[in-house]
């Protein structure tokens, strides 16, 4: 049967139990190929009248909104129309005036912020009367609120910058020590190393493993700095439950910087990843260095995918479910 097959691929070399396992191996891929190309073909039917689906809600759902706009925009004109009647006249607390007025500013600009970009010629002039209607009740008191928030946002930069090297310094000097580690001492030269050299070894460990936990512990101490500066930061950095802890105390904001952050990472990683297997791959063969690489890299790239990749099935089962 064995060679009836290699006659029949007019193949030499499928003489060993590896070769016929590559070949067991490419067959296996031309099916997967095949298949991967029906399933692609299905969902993307599928796909499509999903879109035409959503489309179709979305334009339900947007007349809606702007049903709803409507109806608050003619509700605030009665009052703008007071406030235009009454304003000047004797008999009538300032503040009247100025309550109902924030009451017009606060319900003009969440009536703008609603409005889809494209009804653009509704919401400009309905911005314009907001600046207006802003200036009546002073623009000092909003300078200085925009003041205090820009300088917030200021200090949160600040913040998140040290944050960042500190974090980057930290993997810099860990990565740093391995290498040098890795590649100062081996096992050939233990075995023919005298005992003052030994000694330097035994050092180096030691500095290793103090620096190890100098990293540790500089990393508590700014986790530490930062639930200071804001008490509703939770997680006890001892806790294996620590970043699920830390992810929930923070608000939409911060989520979402997190979330388009490790995006960028996630893409940024999965091309790396790629270009290592294959160096890795092409070193092996052309100098002999092991597969030891190759299979490191290979596994990194295949938990790093397959998690992703089950995390996305599971938050669309998920959403199913509710």
């Amino acid at each position: 049967m064995g060679e009836w097959l290699m006659a029949f691929f007019g193949f030499s070399q499928f003489k060993t139990f590896w070769n016929w396992i590559g070949l067991a191996a490419d067959l296996f891929g031309i099916v997967a190929l095949a298949i991967t190309i029906w399933q692609i073909m299905q969902v993307k039917s599928k796909v499509n009248s999903s879109i035409d689906a959503m489309n179709e809600l979305k334009r339900l759902q947007e007349q809606e909104l702007l049903k709803k706009i409507f109806k608050e925009l003619e509700g605030q004109q009665e009052n703008l129309n007071w406030l235009l009647e009454k304003h000047g006249q004797s008999g009538y607390r300032g503040t009247i005036f100025e309550e109902k007025n924030a009451v017009i500013v606060t319900t003009l600009t969440h009536c703008v912020n609603e409005l889809p970009i494209k009804y653009k010629e509704i919401s400009d002039p309905i911005r314009s009367t907001v600046l207006e209607l802003r200036s009546y009740n002073g623009e000092g008191k909003k300078h200085l609120e925009e003041a205090e928030d820009e300088q917030y946002e200021v200090l949160s930069y600040e913040e998140e910058k040290y944050g960042a090297m500190l974090m980057n310094c930290n993997v810099i000097s860990q990565v740093c020590d391995i290498i040098v580690l890795t590649f100062t001492f081996s096992r050939s030269w233990l075995e023919e190393a005298s005992g003052k050299e030994l000694a330097g070894f035994l050092a180096a460990c030691v500095l290793f493993c103090i620096n190890f936990f100098l990293y540790g512990y500089y990393q508590m101490r700014y986790v530490k700095m930062v639930q200071a500066a804001h008490p509703e930061k939770r997680g006890d950095m001892n806790s294996k439950n620590f970043q699920k802890d830390w992810m929930a105390s923070c608000d939409e904001a911060e989520k979402e910087m997190v979330y388009q952050s490790a995006y960028k990472a996630y893409t940024a990683l999965g091309k790396m990843l790629q270009i290592l297997l294959c160096a890795t791959m092409l070193l092996h063969l052309v100098f002999h260095t092991g597969i030891l690489a190759v299979i490191v890299v290979g596994v990194v790239y295949l938990t790093m995918t397959l998690t992703y990749n089950r995390s996305c099935v599971s938050l669309q089962k998920a959403k199913l479910n509710l």
